[in-house]
């Protein structure tokens, strides 16, 4: 619509200027070639030559006015194409590009040009803006379940964090992957921003579903990590933004030299741990290993872990320990006393190997086949993606594009969301 009245403004406009010229060039040439120069001329000649003029003023200013009118559009519903550019003062002068819709009368400002220029194009890789009108600096960035987080701060709860609702894994990123929105885009990605209130001890969220702008691209996907870009702006007096380039993990696991590095305190160091720890042990006795609850306590004094599995051995039985682990100084480790029990179980496989049929099975799952969530709301679930990924909770709530599971962390319950296109399996715990 806005390029649409742009044109048709401008088409009429330099339409009325040549018969203006034509028409001053027939009263003489002084006239033409001055408006030409210093267009402020043609008011004097449409003065002097009001009678014969009068319907040439009226579809010039007509044009004028539909320019103006497409320009204000255009502005309002492309903010970013003016940045940095000679006429970037126009989207703060009288078209700042600030509302839901492009003609909009509620001012309901964004960050200007000004605000975000310092974080645009910058080398050293820090990516910030404002959140609740705070100046910010994103410490880490995590593509986790198809949600793209951006952190300041670490441990369970950072001290601010923005998480982009995309539905996507590492997966779909093949070379380069772009999203753009703006306030008119519907349905847009929700976007949570999160921060963590010191004095009440509670984590604050704002929600938005849609009237904000978002240039997003993600590229170059190696072991665990994606490079990309990111420029949102959020709706509000508040004008909170963030804007930079970045290097994001797709999971929690941290590498150095291409190892991992056992000192980073993430569930997913935990479970891998564990899983070595089980390979190593264990070897082929163990045909796949599931982990149903991982926890952790890093700040204090030792550093403890636990991750609960459930083990498949090579006679089909399932069996369900809970692995412990320590930090020492090579990092996270387990406890190896706690898979004892588990020797016990494989050292009597290995000498009394089970008769043929069907196998023995220690704790059992019904696996959920159908797609109406509805039907096991308030059970407890273990839903595995197509990432691999797997989480535990109480199913919560359904929203239109994810499911919401309630999981118990250190200090109380905290919601998972996971989205529905990514849903590999369900299973419905006993």
């Amino acid at each position: 619509m806005d390029a649409a009245v742009l044109i048709a403004g401008l088409s009429v406009y330099l339409v009325a200027t040549v018969i203006y010229l034509r028409g001053a060039y027939q009263v003489g040439p002084l006239w033409c070639w001055s408006s030409f120069v210093l267009p402020p001329i043609a008011l004097v000649f449409y003065t002097l030559y009001w009678r014969r003029s009068w319907r040439l003023f009226t579809l010039h200013t007509a044009g004028l006015a539909l320019l103006a009118m497409g320009v204000v559009m255009f502005v309002r519903a492309n903010p970013t194409a003016l940045t940095n550019t000679p006429l970037s003062g126009l989207q703060r002068s009288f078209a700042p590009a600030s509302l839901e819709r492009p003609l909009d009368s509620a001012v309901n400002l964004f960050a200007d040009s000004q605000s975000i220029s310092p974080f645009i194009g910058r080398i050293d890789g820090v990516i910030g803006g404002t959140i609740r009108e705070q100046k910010t600096l994103i410490d880490e960035v995590e593509l986790d379940s198809g949600v793209l987080r951006f952190k300041q701060g670490a441990g369970l709860f950072p001290a601010k964090e923005i998480a982009i609702f995309l539905g996507i894994t590492e997966y779909d990123v093949d070379g380069s992957w772009e999203l753009t929105i703006n306030p008119t885009t519907q349905p847009s990605p929700i976007i949570h921003v999160m921060s963590y209130n010191e004095r009440t001890k509670q984590v604050e969220t704002d929600v938005y579903d849609g009237g904000y702008w978002l240039e997003l691209t993600l590229s170059d996907r190696r072991l665990n990590q994606l490079s990309g870009f990111v420029k949102l702006m959020l709706p509000g007096d508040q004008r909170d933004f963030i804007a930079g380039n970045f290097e994001s993990y797709t999971s929690q696991l941290r590498y150095e030299d291409g190892e991992v590095n056992r000192f980073y305190d993430s569930k997913d160091t935990i479970e891998y741990v564990a899983n070595l720890h089980l390979e190593t042990r264990f070897q082929k006795a163990v045909h796949d290993v599931r982990f149903l609850e991982t926890s952790y306590l890093a700040k204090i004094a030792n550093p403890v872990g636990q991750a609960i599995s459930e083990l498949k051995l090579s006679d089909g039985s399932i069996h369900t320990i809970g692995l412990n682990l320590f930090k020492g100084e090579q990092g996270w480790t387990v406890d190896t006393h706690s898979t004892d029990d588990l020797q016990v179980a494989i050292n009597t496989l290995v000498a009394k190997p089970p008769a043929a049929g069907k196998p023995s099975i220690v704790s059992v799952q019904t696996v959920y086949q159908g797609k109406d969530y509805a039907t096991l709301l308030g059970k407890e679930l273990q839903v595995t993606s197509k990432s691999g990924s797997v989480r535990v909770g109480r199913l919560k709530t359904i929203e239109n594009t994810q499911l919401v599971l309630n999981q118990k962390v250190e200090n109380g319950f905290m919601d998972i969301h996971v989205p529905k296109r990514q849903v590999e399996e369900v299973l419905v715990l006993n």
